[in-house]
């Protein structure tokens, strides 16, 4: 039954999303969820960011973090911490900044 219920979490998401894309909601919470359920119910998603890009198209998308002091974006999500610096790499650092500048009233 727990993974039944899993298995519903993807689709779940997907509606929520779509609701916030259609601005039929202010706002989208997620919860942390099990990948390996999702994986085993046929979502292969490594976490929320993938899905939700996917969903709203988006050509480039990072996961953020917003505070009433701080923000700030990932240059890598859901990898290995020990492929994170094969990953890092200077176009990659330029492209988050200019995403978010995009984005970010300064």
């Amino acid at each position: 039954m727990a993974a039944a219920r899993l298995a519903d979490e993807v689709p779940r998401v997907r509606v929520a999303a779509r609701r916030a894309l259609a601005d039929e909601v202010d706002a989208m919470v997620t919860a942390p969820i099990s990948k390996q359920w999702w994986d085993r119910a046929g979502h292969h998603y490594p976490g929320h960011s993938e899905l939700l890009a996917r969903i709203g198209r988006a050509a480039q998308w990072r996961m953020m973090f917003a505070g009433e002091r701080l923000r700030l974006a990932l240059v890598t999500v859901h990898v290995g911490l020990a492929r994170v610096p094969d990953l890092l790499r200077t176009q990659r650092v330029l492209d988050t900044i200019a995403l978010l500048l995009s984005l970010i009233p300064i």
